[in-house]
């Protein structure tokens, strides 16, 4: 007989791994283990370093929180950051915390964030709000408002395909202001950057290709990659990688950013240092 003959024949737990298997005992299985998993992810990182309790309390990104320490122990200590799809900048609060640097753009095309952001600056914190959204062109465009409002790009999410937990139906379109970062810098004598983050919704790519001039004299970068593509015409991971170590830059970690339940990664940080830097540890 065949090895494959009751290959048919699922478990409880793959048929709890099925999302659309909504019967009570397989959704309470999920939920139990979801949080069972979320705790011993807050373990880890707890036993990892214990000054991530300053990151849960402030509702900051912990395992960003905990590389950018790892970074300050080894001596990294940016005077400009740049935060490039800053959202509420819950980032740019933590790097203000962690490194005290000499000043933040932000850089956020949508109004209802901006004065979000705005209202993190902590006092005597030099940061400059820039209203616009950045890529490889000046020009207006539509920005797609999703359910789950940190899916909104300025590319069309992809319709099936993408796991609907994620919210990334279009609910509502803008327009926004483009414009490229090496435009933009040039025009307001803006400081060279040490640190960036880019975490745009599929649009690295453009954002990169429009600001190469200044983005290549950082000496860390972070940037949210997709390995399967959730947006219309979107770059992905290899592509940044090429462009990024073209420029001179080696991958130092990475972390999860978006899996699919029991399924695979979708979309990772990766920590990007400029060739001779030191590691971080």
């Amino acid at each position: 007989m065949s090895s494959d003959s009751n290959s048919g024949a699922k478990t409880f737990w793959q048929q709890s791994n099925d999302l659309n298997n909504r019967a009570w005992r397989h959704r309470l299985a999920r939920f139990a283990r979801a949080n069972f998993q979320r705790g011993c992810a807050r373990l880890l990182q707890l036993a990892d370093d214990p000054r991530v309790v300053t990151a849960w309390r402030h509702g900051w990104d912990a395992d960003h929180f905990i590389r950018l320490l790892r970074c300050r122990d080894r001596g990294f200590r940016p005077r400009i950051v740049y935060d490039i799809g800053a959202h509420e900048g819950r980032w740019t609060e933590m790097c203000q915390s962690i490194f005290s640097p000499a000043q933040c753009f932000l850089f956020e095309p949508q109004p209802d964030y901006q004065a979000r952001a705005k209202t993190r600056q902590p006092a005597g914190a030099r940061w400059e709000v820039i209203p616009v959204a950045l890529g490889d062109a000046e020009q207006i465009r539509q920005i797609y408002v999703t359910e789950n409002d940190t899916a909104s790009s300025l590319l069309r999410p992809l319709e099936g395909g993408v796991p609907p937990a994620w919210g990334t139906r279009t609910v509502n379109q803008r327009e926004v202001q483009i414009a490229t970062l090496d435009e933009l810098a040039a025009k307001n004598k803006w400081p060279a950057p040490d640190l960036v983050k880019i975490d745009v919704q599929g649009y690295e790519g453009r954002v990169i290709a429009g600001g190469k001039n200044v983005l290549s004299q950082a000496q860390r970068l972070v940037v949210e990659v997709s390995l399967h593509a959730i947006y219309s015409e979107q770059s992905l991971l290899p592509e940044i990688a090429g462009t990024l170590s073209g420029w001179g830059y080696e991958i130092e970690d990475m972390n999860d950013a978006c899996r699919e339940w029991a399924g695979r990664l979708w979309q990772a940080d990766l920590w990007w240092r400029r060739a001779g830097n030191p590691p971080t540890q």
